[in-house]
């Protein structure tokens, strides 16, 4: 987008959404980190996706986290709106915009994954799902969970079926003979949640043994082996929703670059998980030692500084996080 088209907008925009306040069951959660123009343009993108209409707690984080745009945006009387991170967690601060909210259900969101649909059907999806108390339905990536859809088709008998949705009552054992083999992960970021679930998941300590950050979103998605969250109702829509703007994540052709649908960001920045902060920042003389180990070791030995690393930074803020949990949920 350029800057004329996306100042256009927003001045539109917060001139409309002044005339309009409504109350909602439902909140649109954004906690993202902008750190360059291709982000922000996608976020924006997204922000005029969902509307002057729509109930949305919106945080921003980098060094974006200023822009005018956002700012205006963030001025309207739908829109909580965060420029800085409260606590240094991304689950902490997302606990934080949760428990300030009345809603019952919550659709997180981020910016690198928009609609294919128009906000008409978005929303007559996710009635469907607070009309039938679902507690969790994945909005993204509807190719990577067909296997696992297909096999409760085969196996399970599904609580509900419209032309939008489906969901199942899902407990360990279904999970563990269904996704044993499929390795999907049931809870992912880009998702519609109950309150009661996803204050669950931003309050757990699990997995205990840390593959990411607890700095990231990444922390908070649940593994095809972890089952401590069930029972809940898993939904699955009945056709795609959002879709990742450029990556396949495993299915070539997937992601809306490849597609042609959403030209590619310059350069996709993946910043969470770098190979090379296995090792931290090593002397230039001893890069070439890196590599053969990069090229040898097993993944999981390679990972193994890094992982224990966020571990351990998880365990001594166990009891700081623990005193702000208590906090925030005493408020809400």
């Amino acid at each position: 987008m350029q800057a004329l088209v996306l100042r256009r907008w927003f001045n539109s925009y917060v001139g409309e959404v002044s005339e309009i306040k409504t109350v909602n069951r439902m909140l649109f959660l954004l906690n993202v980190r902008i750190n360059n123009q291709d982000r922000a343009d996608r976020l924006i993108q997204l922000l005029q996706f969902l509307g002057s209409a729509s109930r949305v707690s919106l945080r921003v984080r980098g060094n974006f986290s200023n822009d005018p745009f956002l700012g205006a945006f963030g001025s309207s009387p739908n829109v909580d709106f965060y420029n800085h991170s409260s606590f240094q967690e991304w689950k902490l601060d997302l606990l934080e915009q949760v428990t300030l909210s009345d809603c019952e259900y919550f659709v997180l969101l981020q910016e690198d994954h928009l609609p294919i649909i128009s906000l008409e059907v978005f929303r007559r999806v996710l009635d469907d799902c607070m009309k039938h108390a679902v507690d969790f339905m994945p909005l993204s990536f509807f190719s990577q969970y067909q296997p696992l859809v297909s096999s409760l088709n085969r196996t399970e008998t599904w609580n509900y079926r419209s032309e939008n949705i489906s969901f199942w009552d899902f407990d360990k054992n279904i999970l563990k003979s269904e996704n044993s083999d499929l390795r999907i992960y049931p809870i992912n970021l880009i998702g519609y949640f109950s309150k009661d679930l996803l204050i669950k998941i931003l309050c757990t300590e699990r997995p205990f043994f840390k593959g990411y950050s607890i700095d990231s979103p990444f922390d908070f998605e649940q593994r095809y082996d972890q089952t401590w969250y069930l029972p809940i109702k898993w939904a699955s829509p009945r056709f795609e929703l959002l879709a990742c703007i450029d990556d396949d994540h495993g299915i070539p052709g997937y992601s809306l670059s490849s597609r042609g649908i959403k030209e590619e960001a310059r350069e996709r920045q993946v910043n969470h998980h770098q190979q090379g902060f296995v090792f931290g920042e090593l002397p230039s003389t001893l890069s070439s030692i890196k590599q053969i180990f990069i090229r040898i070791l097993p993944p999981r030995l390679l990972v193994l500084p890094r992982n224990l690393k966020y571990t351990w930074k998880s365990v001594r803020g166990f009891r700081k996080r623990r005193n702000i949990q208590r906090r925030l949920l005493g408020n809400s």
